[in-house]
């Protein structure tokens, strides 16, 4: 009988103490099951502001094209009730006078659009500033616009200069702010204000414009 009762006795103190150490460790959690975010909801598809993507932070840095990309099919809205367009996470866009698409990314968060680019070179030429610089190995010459900073990019003014820019059925010149060393393009809200909202859960809604 006592063996009966020693051996009851034991396995409720293991109980016991296994229901202790495991509420000590929900207790002492760092991150409660409650307070734990859910990464896959989003504030909303069609949104001017939202939330910066978790996986890639434009405002860091400048990149050709996200990892993996879910193109939009003809299905997916191209424009919303108000006429204005609807934007993936990236879009293929023609620069200027050049004939090569390029991958943006859209990032309603960024105030400027911006370009990496290499060998950049200010200079004058009739009293005026410009610069010249390369683009996948293009090189290209514009009239600087103006200068602005950009907080994490550089301790100096910046470059900008004003290029067409075709997108869909966009085209506009647009002012880009030239990131020496950098890579990829950026499209920022002063691209996107008045013209454009972004649907963020496909790549390139808009298609490949005609050159």
């Amino acid at each position: 009988m006592m063996n009966k009762v020693s051996q009851v006795s034991a396995f409720v103190l293991l109980l016991v103490s296994y229901q202790s150490v495991a509420g000590n460790h929900v207790t002492s959690s760092k991150f409660p099951v409650s307070f734990i975010p859910d990464l896959l909801s989003q504030p909303s598809d069609l949104s001017l502001r939202h939330a910066s993507d978790t996986q890639f932070n434009a405002s860091r840095d400048l990149i050709l094209a996200h990892n993996s990309t879910k193109s939009a099919n003809s299905s997916v809205k191209k424009e919303t009730q108000d006429g204005l367009f609807i934007l993936g996470r990236h879009e293929w866009i023609l620069l200027a006078s050049s004939t090569q698409y390029f991958s943006a990314y859209i990032d309603p968060l960024s105030e400027n659009s911006r370009i990496g680019v290499s060998d950049l070179v200010e200079f004058e030429r009739n009293g005026k500033d410009w610069v010249t610089f390369k683009l996948l190995d293009k090189e290209y010459k514009f009239a600087i616009h103006e200068k602005v900073k950009v907080p994490d990019k550089s301790d100096k003014s910046l470059p900008v200069v004003k290029l067409r820019t075709k997108l869909g059925d966009i085209n506009e010149e647009i002012e880009y702010v030239l990131i020496n060393g950098g890579s990829g393009i950026v499209l920022g809200e002063n691209f996107l204000r008045d013209l454009a909202v972004q649907n963020r859960k496909y790549d390139y809604i808009q298609g490949r414009v005609k050159k």
